[in-house]
């Protein structure tokens, strides 16, 4: 179906008329990923600690919304979770959103990225 089309007119039945939307632009506001498949090219910030367990995911797509990014996240145990991101900008971002949401997190370095804890 052509992307220019954004309406069919179905002559004589009203209730067979059709808006078209396309969604490309929305995406990141109702699909998300989990897991740690396919994720080997991507950043992820770590964010380790005991608040990490109250996390649910209400709190992380809260994060991905406010960064308009497509939200993709693995928990692979209680006290840990990694939010994975397309470059090093978005990551940035995500690192400053969490710090400025959570104060008394502490960052530490790990390797060429950093984590954070929350405790």
């Amino acid at each position: 179906m052509s992307q220019h089309c954004k309406w069919i007119n179905v002559p004589y039945r009203p209730d067979l008329q059709t808006r078209i939307t396309y969604l490309d632009s929305y995406y990141t506001l109702f699909m998300y990923a989990y897991g740690r498949e396919n994720s080997r090219d991507k950043k992820f910030l770590e964010i380790n600690g005991d608040a990490v367990e109250t996390w649910g995911n209400e709190q992380v797509m809260e994060c991905y919304m406010n960064l308009n990014t497509f939200c993709w996240w693995y928990k692979p145990d209680g006290h840990s979770f990694h939010m994975y991101f397309d470059n090093l900008e978005q990551w940035r971002e995500a690192k400053c959103w969490v710090k400025k949401i959570y104060p008394e997190v502490h960052e530490f370095q790990k390797g060429r990225y950093s984590s954070l804890l929350l405790s």
